[in-house]
């Protein structure tokens, strides 16, 4: 889990040691406000099983994160209450592997298979045409304008860097929008990210990834 913590123009974050040199390789990992911490129930394990950390957005709640770990030879259960991360419900989970979507009452209940991670990011539900669950690299995201038909979220940061949002969609929507001009559709996931350009993919029936600008502003609207 990559964690970044800014003063003025120092940088430093949390990651591969040997890459600490190449701020550009976060465009596409998720960074997080700091370092991830045990939750408190599972503050004595070695290692912990459960991390939090969080990722912040202007005019908005943060975007949880949950590490799961499981060093066991054998499969292992969470259950996870949201109010011991500061979520309250009903909440949207997403295993960021899988792409999976889940929608949370109180506690989030899953398994791990034996020798296995996963990483979840954890929002409260909102009624806007989509929400964010995922942003990557660095820049600093705000949130301008959200209500059932539109979400508006400018973005600052390296205008030569590319950030990617993963979004819930609530319902149909046209066009991404960046500073005004419609996002170009891409028909697969590896395309997208092995484009140069701008773009957005829709993953799976409930979700939409785009590659962006990482300084703009970004808008998705309600169909019809």
């Amino acid at each position: 889990m990559w964690s970044l913590v800014s003063s003025r123009r120092a940088v430093v974050y949390y990651g591969d040691p040997a890459e600490r040199a190449r701020l550009d390789l976060l465009a596409l990992y998720p960074v997080y406000d700091a370092p991830a911490r045990p939750l408190t129930s599972t503050f004595m394990e070695t290692p912990p099983s459960v991390l939090v950390a969080e990722m912040s957005i202007g005019g908005w709640k943060p975007i949880k994160a949950l590490g799961l770990l499981n060093l066991r030879g054998e499969a292992k259960k969470f259950s996870i209450d949201l109010n011991e991360i500061g979520v309250k419900y009903p909440a949207l989970a997403c295993d960021l592997e899988t792409r999976d979507v889940e929608e949370v009452e109180e506690r989030l209940d899953l398994q791990l298979d034996e020798w296995s991670a996963k990483l979840i990011h954890i929002v409260e539900r909102e009624e806007w045409p989509a929400l964010p669950i995922f942003i990557s690299g660095y820049a600093k995201a705000n949130i301008s304008t959200a209500d059932a038909n539109r979400l508006e979220l400018a973005l600052e940061g390296d205008p030569l860097l590319k950030t990617l949002i993963l979004a819930v969609l609530n319902s149909p929507i046209v066009a991404p929008h960046v500073d005004g001009k419609p996002l170009k559709e891409y028909s697969s996931l590896e395309q997208l990210i092995s484009s140069t350009a701008d773009g957005y993919v829709r993953v799976g029936e409930r979700m939409v990834l785009l590659k962006v600008p990482s300084a703009g502003r970004i808008e998705i609207r309600r169909r019809g």
